[in-house]
């Protein structure tokens, strides 16, 4: 993909609640790595993908979308915001 759709993508996931920026413990907020996207809610795996793939639709490219629920998260070298 390049980074227009990346932006594409990006800005329809944020209008649905995905973002690309995780908020630690502490509250600082870290920027995911390209393509990776966060969502917390009351919705469940199967509901993210179904959403998360009309957002990905919206580039017209061809697109995969693997979702996984997360209880605990680490991380090292993701960019401050």
């Amino acid at each position: 993909a390049t980074w227009p759709e990346y932006t594409q993508l990006a800005k329809a996931l944020a209008a649905l609640g995905v973002v690309d920026v995780i908020t630690s413990d502490d509250g600082r907020k870290w920027r995911m790595p390209p393509g990776e996207y966060d969502y917390v809610g009351s919705l469940n795996a199967v509901q993210v993908r179904e959403m998360c793939q009309g957002a990905a639709a919206t580039t017209g490219k061809r697109h995969a979308v693997f979702v996984t629920n997360a209880l605990e998260r680490a991380w090292i070298g993701l960019d401050l915001v």
